[in-house]
């Protein structure tokens, strides 16, 4: 019991993270949008390791802020929105300081053909955008702040992305599972000209925002309502600042992602590797149970129930295909957990400690023990993949940033080829012992067990009794002559029994076929005396 306990604990303890504290004038915020309706005005507060993003929306348009802290060297900073984590039809907004560091550049731009460099389609996009100069921020003391507010829909005549990337403009409907990624470098563009280019991004981060919700807690919106042309200073860092969002200091995306990753990349291929290298050990199966049993079971049961909490509703067909493998995969693993404790039920019989000479004592592994591996090797490639595809959909912060940059899929990769290398492997070995013994390479590969095999290896084992030494082994070839065999077994020998040392002694003596006594004293041989 204690290492499901300390493995879940340990499970648990790696999920925390500290909040990043940035500063958000989120009542300022809502007030670049009004004269609306405080309760009409909707949207969320990220927070991250570089940078804290607000979007917000009223029946009209829609207000992007960014807040980057003292410290973080920013040579530009990217939002899109809408596609996920590819640039293909992508609509993105690049904004960086100007050379004289007095305002920010805004450039609208789109990747039509995949990941090349975003082009800019237009210089004049002043219908669309609207830059909040007053409300920025550049400074070396107090770090950035870039705001610029858009309509929630595009027109079809709109010269500023091209068509195909309409659709991931649209903000008129509330989305609680808004896709946007967010993508900074510390390099800034060659000049202040909107259609400049640009270095290639340093961080990359997918995020998911929730675009229906009340912005405005229940107190400020029950405060006294500033002048919208007053917006409390907003220039003055100092100002009183909230984070609108306390669920994203404690994200559940990274906690169910962080256990999904130790839990399908370490713990679920060492399960599977116990009963192929250690069934020697006559506790194999416990280790086997408190790996699968203990940790993968009930922590994949809490990955799909809290993963399908925090991911519902589904909005796009990526979404629904995760949400559905994930619940296929706990009802696959709880069938697996059947299967494994019918196995436990019909396991063969072990070899006892004395070999036996011959006899129909073998092993055999039933239908269900076949289904049981099978299945769950497979169970295991699902684990794989699903986790890949949740990494792709709800990283955030460090996690995506290591996602994006290759890290954890190159070292998912290198556990998955070690534990494929591994078990194969082990396969590969068992048929060619199985070719060893006798059958033809059909049944070695597709045999299950021993009940296709050839007939059972010769083996005598010859210890004197109460004596604690190694025994002294002889095997015979897998295809002795069964009348060799029938000559040298004792008639009063019967199936699965053990042929101890001062039997033979006995027998020898009694038929006068042996020169030799055994010293009890000596425990060893001795001329006998004539």
């Amino acid at each position: 019991m204690r290492l499901p306990l300390l493995t879940s604990a340990f499970l648990f303890a790696s999920t925390a993270q500290a909040a990043v504290k940035v500063q958000v004038p989120s009542t300022a915020l809502a007030n670049l949008l009004r004269p609306a309706a405080p309760e009409t005005i909707r949207g969320q507060t990220v927070a991250r390791d570089t940078f804290a993003l607000t979007i917000l929306a009223n029946t009209t348009h829609a207000l992007v802020s960014f807040e980057i802290p003292e410290g973080v060297k920013l040579g530009w900073i990217a939002l899109a929105s809408g596609f996920g984590s590819a640039m293909k039809n992508s609509a993105m907004v690049i904004l960086w300081p100007s050379r004289d560091r007095s305002r920010f550049i805004l450039s609208p731009r789109a990747s039509p053909s995949g990941w090349g460099l975003p082009v800019a389609y237009t210089e004049d996009f002043s219908a669309y955008f609207q830059q909040v100069d007053a409300f920025d921020l550049i400074s070396n003391n107090a770090g950035y702040r870039a705001s610029f507010i858009r309509p929630l829909t595009f027109p079809p005549s709109q010269n500023v992305y091209p068509a195909s990337a309409i659709n991931s403009l649209a903000l008129d409907t509330p989305n609680p599972k808004q896709p946007i990624v967010v993508a900074l470098s510390a390099v800034p563009p060659t000049a202040d000209d909107p259609r400049s280019t640009f270095t290639m991004h340093d961080h990359s981060f997918i995020l998911t925002m929730n675009l229906a919700r009340l912005y405005l807690r229940k107190s400020q919106l029950s405060s006294e309502t500033p002048d919208p042309v007053d917006h409390s200073d907003p220039a003055d860092p100092a100002a009183p600042v909230d984070i609108s969002d306390d669920e994203d200091k404690f994200p559940s995306e990274t906690l169910i992602l962080i256990m999904a990753i130790v839990v399908w990349t370490l713990v679920a291929p060492i399960g599977i590797l116990v009963p192929r290298f250690c069934r020697a050990h006559p506790k194999w199966f416990g280790y086997h149970a408190t790996f699968q049993g203990w940790i993968v079971f009930p922590s994949t049961i809490v990955i799909v129930v809290f993963g399908m909490i925090a991911g519902r509703p589904p909005t796009d067909t990526i979404t629904r295909t995760h949400q559905f493998l994930g619940l296929a995969l706990g009802t696959l693993l709880l069938l697996q957990v059947t299967l494994g404790l019918l196995a436990r039920r019909t396991l063969p019989p072990v070899e006892p400690p004395s070999a036996h000479y011959g006899g129909t004592k073998v092993f055999t592994r039933t239908l269900s023990q076949v289904i049981h591996m099978v299945l769950g090797v497979s169970i295991l490639l699902l684990g794989f993949a699903q986790t890949q595809v949740g990494l792709a959909l709800y990283a955030r912060g460090t996690l995506a940033t290591l996602y994006l940059a290759g890290e954890f899929t190159g070292c998912r990769k290198l556990c998955a080829g070690i534990f494929l290398l591994l078990f194969f492997s082990s396969l590969v070995e068992l048929v060619r012992t199985r070719h060893r013994e006798g059958r033809s390479w059909s049944k070695s590969i597709f045999g299950l067990g021993r009940t296709s095999a050839s007939r059972p290896r010769l083996r005598i084992n010859l210890r004197p009794m109460n004596d604690s030494r190694p025994s002294f082994v002889m095997e015979g070839g897998p295809n002795a002559v069964s009348a060799m065999q029938d000559e040298k077994r004792p008639s009063s020998l019967q199936s699965g029994q053990s042929i101890h040392f001062s039997s033979l002694h006995d027998r020898s003596y009694s038929q006068g076929g042996s020169a030799s006594d055994f010293d009890s004293d000596t425990k060893a041989l001795v001329p006998r005396a004539k």
